[in-house]
């Protein structure tokens, strides 16, 4: 949401979601039958999400030329939690 969560924090939060989705599915196998692809498409979506945004803040501060980056820095920040130095 604008005005409450960096990048970091958003991206941050999103895994520690899904890493908690993925154990519960894989501790309680009655629920789901691929806890992977679970965690799959929920990465996915929640991507989706923040490309969105990303976009929509670009257009408002009429920066085009950051768009082709985004996606890097998603992966970049749910693997290491920060951005790239």
């Amino acid at each position: 949401m604008k005005n409450s969560l960096d990048d970091t924090e958003y991206i941050r939060n999103v895994r520690a979601v899904l890493e908690g989705v993925e154990k519960f599915l894989h501790n309680d196998r009655s629920v789901v039958v691929d806890p992977e692809t679970v965690r799959d498409e929920l990465h996915a979506f929640s991507k989706e999400l923040w490309l969105e945004y990303a976009k929509k803040i670009r257009e408002e501060d009429a920066d085009e030329e950051s768009g082709s980056q985004d996606e890097y820095y998603y992966d970049y920040i749910y693997n290491h939690g920060i951005y790239p130095c």
